[in-house]
C-alpha cells in the first residue's frame, strides 16, 4: 500500500512544482488606473471621430480637446464607451498617482529579457519583463 501512495505522490508533486507561478502575474495597475484607455498629464488631444473603450482623462492638467469635457466632472462622450471623460477629477488624479507608482515598480525590475528580433508576431511571451529597442519593434499580428 505504501508503494501505491508513493507512485501517486510523485506525479502530484511534479505537477505542483511545475505549475505556472502566480507570483509572476501580480498586476501593477490599480483598478482606477486600469480603467483608463487614455490618461494624460497636462493635456489630451483627439481628432474626432475616435472609438475609445474605457475612461479618458487628464490630471493634474485640465486640457481635453476633441471630447466633451468639464473640469472637475466625469462626463459622457459618444466616442467613449465603457467609460467617461475625466478632466481633473479625483479618479484621474488617483490614476495618475498610481501610474507613477507602477512606472517606478516596473523600472525596479530591470530590462529583463531583451528581444532582439524586431518582429514580435507569433511569439509566445510568458509573464516577465521584456525589452524591445525603441523604434525597432514590429507587430503585425497576434503575440
Amino acid at each position: 500500500m505504501n508503494a501505491m501512495k508513493m507512485k501517486l505522490a510523485v506525479p502530484l508533486f511534479v505537477a505542483l512544482a511545475y505549475a505556472p507561478s502566480q507570483g509572476l502575474a501580480v498586476p501593477f495597475l490599480s483598478s482606477d488606473l486600469a480603467s483608463f484607455a487614455v490618461l494624460g498629464d497636462s493635456a489630451v488631444t483627439n481628432v474626432p471621430p475616435s472609438t475609445i473603450v474605457g475612461n479618458v482623462g487628464v490630471s493634474p492638467g485640465s486640457s481635453i480637446t476633441g471630447f466633451n469635457s468639464s473640469p472637475g466632472l466625469a462626463v459622457s462622450d459618444l466616442q467613449v464607451t465603457g467609460g467617461l471623460v475625466h478632466a481633473t477629477t479625483a479618479v484621474a488624479g488617483q490614476a495618475q498617482s498610481d501610474l507613477t507608482i507602477a512606472r517606478t515598480n516596473l523600472g525596479l525590475l530591470g530590462s529583463g529579457t531583451i528581444l532582439v528580433n524586431p518582429d514580435l508576431t507569433g511569439l509566445t511571451i510568458f509573464p516577465g519583463v521584456y525589452t524591445v529597442l525603441a523604434g525597432v519593434s514590429n507587430l503585425t499580428g497576434a503575440v
